[in-house]
């Protein structure tokens, strides 16, 4: 891009936003320096928008003529011819897509930061206003560089191929049950929460799915908004290599030691068996810890590009725990809880939406369940808020007396992809090893059984 001159380089991104739409309507007439230019490219888009195509050469001289009556637009025309007349065909097809969206994302930006320099200067700052002025700043620059490219123009019903079972649409969690209740696993463009009362296990279930997953092959991340790093992997090491809490502090402070375990536990991972992912077991996982209450979903995406980049990684799947207490970028003021989960929940199956990630996290009940062998969805907090943006939702029961058994039920709140509403597991935990595992009781499908 840096060895073409700006005036080529605009001629070429006006031919490929009129070749190709998509670039288009992520465009618009200010983002170029020349007049003639916003004026023609403002005519184009206004002919996309009306008839759902590009005008010709020869209509965007006639619309533009039929706008300026009166005026001598042979110097038009041929301004037109130019623009027109650029052969993408010279360039390769990376290239010019990288190079295209690179211009528009530049444009973008330089629209965004000359807004924002606007709002500082017509907004008084005061100590009283500093952090609602830092976070429409931040709002400034996200919204105007929210780029969407490649949209999916969806379904057609008539067309027998759409109907083809999909196997990418779902994501095994690794427990039988979550994947029967799903038929599948979990949808992996999704958001699907764990309940429970504090201090019953939230994170505990979150690590062990997030390990029997990688377990099958697929990468992710475990986002945490209450843990360091370091406490973290203390957590993680007994369920991963199979030793005792109690001692793998020690274990972990020798690397000699330790990376016998990390093979030993790459060798046992490996051999599980043919799945869709033997290829790549056993997977990635990265840890991470973000402030609690200050972590927005704009954040969280952040991250998540920059980790795939660094790491040259695909990810599966990210854990975030938990939903509570990140912070909403849309509203960082409000006391409404109910909006603010609902919000933070939209954003974050968006994030899954446009990265193709599925997105697991938590949120408590309310009080007054603590000792419960069961609750419902009307006992989570914001329930409803989280009910109209979820796809699934569980919740995590353990009574005093399970607790002393060494016990959990997991029941399926409801699911927007699978059926068995209600139906419930019993499983086991090994606190030692951190290790939660399914009992080979029948699934309970009677909801008052």
């Amino acid at each position: 891009m840096s060895l073409i001159n700006n005036q080529l380089l605009d001629n070429i991104a006006f031919k490929a936003m009129i070749d190709n739409t998509e670039y288009l309507e992520n465009f618009e007439p200010a983002y170029f320096d020349e007049k003639i230019k916003q004026v023609l490219f403002k005519y184009a888009k206004d002919h996309f928008n009306k008839f759902h195509e590009t005008p010709t050469k020869e209509q965007l001289k006639e619309i533009y003529r039929l706008q300026n009556l009166g005026e001598d637009t042979s110097l038009v025309n041929n301004y037109v011819d130019l623009m027109y007349n650029v052969d993408l065909s010279q360039y390769t097809k990376d290239w010019l897509d990288k190079s295209i969206k690179a211009f528009i994302s530049i444009k973008q930006l330089d629209s965004a930061v000359k807004n924002l320099i606007t709002y500082l200067k017509t907004t008084p700052i005061k100590m009283e206003n500093v952090d609602t002025v830092l976070q429409d700043a931040r709002n400034i620059i996200t919204e105007g560089t929210d780029i969407k490219f490649g949209i999916d123009i969806g379904a057609d019903i008539f067309n027998p191929d759409s109907y083809v079972f999909n196997e990418a649409f779902k994501i095994s969690s690794g427990y039988n049950f979550i994947d029967t209740v799903t038929e599948g696993g979990f949808s992996k463009i999704g958001l699907h929460i764990f309940s429970a009362p504090p201090k019953t296990g939230k994170s505990l279930w979150l690590m062990n799915i997030a390990t029997e997953m990688i377990k099958l092959g697929m990468n992710g991340a475990f986002i945490s908004l209450e843990m360091p790093e370091y406490a973290m992997l203390q957590r993680f090491g007994p369920k991963l290599f199979g030793i005792k809490i109690n001692d793998f502090r020690e274990v972990s402070q020798n690397p000699f030691e330790l990376q016998k375990h990390i093979q030993n536990f790459k060798n046992s991972s490996s051999s599980m068996g043919n799945t869709l992912f033997s290829s790549t077991h056993p997977g990635e996982l990265f840890l991470k810890e973000f402030p609690t209450s200050t972590a927005t979903t704009n954040d969280v995406r952040s991250y998540l590009t920059k980790l795939q980049e660094k790491k040259n990684v695909k990810l599966d799947f990210v854990v975030i725990d938990y939903i509570n207490i990140m912070a909403n970028w849309r509203n960082p003021n409000s006391d409404n809880t109910y909006m603010k989960i609902k919000q933070i929940a939209e954003d974050l199956r968006a994030i899954s939406q446009s990265m193709s990630i599925c997105i697991l996290s938590a949120t408590q009940t309310k009080r007054g369940v603590e000792d419960s062998s069961d609750f419902s969805a009307s006992d989570i907090a914001e329930s409803s808020g989280l009910g109209h943006t979820a796809d699934s939702l569980w919740g995590i029961s353990q009574s005093p007396e399970m607790y002393a058994r060494r016990e959990y039920t997991l029941k399926n709140l409801f699911n927007r992809h699978g059926g068995m509403k209600f139906a419930r597991q019993r499983f086991t935990v090994d606190y030692e090893y951190m290790n939660i595992r399914e009992t080979d009781d029948p699934i309970q499908e009677n909801p008052f059984g």
